[in-house]
């Protein structure tokens, strides 16, 4: 599970841009969103985090599930989004992935 600087696949560009931006809780256009993807399945989550908070959730998947099970009020969302994605890709290769143009949400 190593980051990559270049490449692309299905729109989504292996990167370390900056973080996402944010306005009042959406997206701004033309902002960046970072996720997983495995490189074997293709398939690609983008919880709404940063760059930074996923790959600390990656290098520290054994305390988040160690967490997750003590924890009475649960995960933030997208730990718990990360967390099932990695379990479900374990023994495959996942990368910090990014897209940018993220279209705003509703409020």
């Amino acid at each position: 599970m190593t980051d990559q600087n270049s490449g692309r696949r299905n729109g989504v560009t292996l990167s370390s841009e900056p973080v996402l931006s944010l306005s009042k809780g959406r997206a701004v256009a033309g902002a960046v969103q970072y996720g997983f993807q495995c490189e074997e399945c293709e398939q690609a989550i983008f919880p709404a985090t940063t760059r930074s908070e996923l790959a600390w959730l990656r290098e520290r998947l054994h305390v988040v599930r160690e967490v997750a099970k003590h924890a009475q009020t649960g995960l933030d969302t997208w730990m718990l989004e990360g967390l099932e994605f990695l379990e479900r890709h374990s023994g495959h290769s996942v990368v910090l992935v990014s897209r940018a143009g993220a279209r705003p949400t509703s409020a």
